[in-house]
């Protein structure tokens, strides 16, 4: 694979872990006892990646939320750790809440080296439908601290009437002179049970109309509808071809919450496992 494919495929192993984690979230009320978002407080997840199979994680993401004494989240933290354990990058957001406890905006500050000092901030808007379900969501960054907006994200979501994602669709403004220059567009197929069956990604990095990064995602579920595992199928180059194939197993507690996460890619597709990631939730 090349260089440029191997950026292509992280890219599109951060959109589809995104997109699988919104599916989980969002698909609550057709699977019952599978979101813990849906029914309890996550405390903290912890994500470790292993590129190299060696049992030792060269990366390990930690993610902590913060709740007050009624339940609403009221803030998160964020730690990046290299292979000996060392934080390198780390952010924290406090969030603002409506009149009903919800979300409305998250302001984060990231520090993208662990110095101590902030180097770029985010403002987070979001907004929701007459059900609740998030469908805008806005991110501002000031790269320089010094005030300016140099980057604008906007994330609109689309449902169908029994309230399951059906699009994602992200586009960036990378500059914030009011031309978007990157797309992403996801959707999700149901089946008779509106249980979620396939999830389609396409990336446009440079926003002309044509598809540079296609994935697949097909979902294995137990008898109960919870979700079990999924296969993903990565095409980098748009060329028909499969180039990466990632098999996910995960494990439910008794409540019916995801607490591991097994993923392991074959990342030029020849049959042979590359690398691993493995996640855990607590609550």
């Amino acid at each position: 694979m090349t260089s440029s494919n191997a950026v292509k495929t992280a890219i599109a192993n951060i959109l589809l872990v995104i997109a699988i984690t919104l599916t989980i979230a969002s698909s609550a009320s057709a699977q019952p006892g599978n979101s813990a978002e849906a029914r309890g407080l996550m405390a903290e997840q912890v994500r470790h990646f292993d590129f190299d199979l060696d049992g030792d994680p060269n990366l390990t993401l930690i993610f902590r939320n913060s709740f007050d004494k009624r339940g609403r989240q009221t803030g998160e933290e964020e730690f990046w750790l290299d292979n000996n354990d060392e934080v390198y990058r780390k952010s924290v957001g406090v969030t603002t809440l409506d009149n009903s406890g919800t979300v409305i905006a998250m302001d984060r500050l990231i520090d993208s080296n662990a110095d101590g000092i902030d180097d770029y901030s985010t403002h987070e808007s979001r907004e929701f439908n007459a059900r609740g379900d998030l469908v805008l969501r806005v991110t501002e960054t000031d790269v320089g601290m010094d005030g300016s907006i140099e980057r604008v994200q906007l994330e609109t979501r689309t449902y169908n009437r029994k309230g399951h994602l059906t699009t994602f669709k992200v586009e960036r403004d990378d500059n914030n002179d009011g031309t978007v220059d990157y797309v992403t567009t996801n959707t999700y197929e149901f089946n008779q049970r509106n249980i979620l069956k396939r999830f389609y990604g396409m990336v446009d990095d440079n926003n002309d109309g044509t598809a540079d990064i296609l994935a697949v995602l097909e979902y294995s579920h137990a008898k109960n509808g919870d979700f079990t595992g999924y296969t993903q199928q990565v095409d980098v180059d748009a060329d028909g071809i499969y180039d990466q194939t990632t098999t996910s197993v995960f494990q439910l507690n008794n409540r019916g919450f995801l607490t591991h996460w097994d993923l392991k890619t074959d990342v030029n597709n020849d049959g042979v496992v590359d690398s691993g990631q493995t996640i855990i939730r607590s609550y």
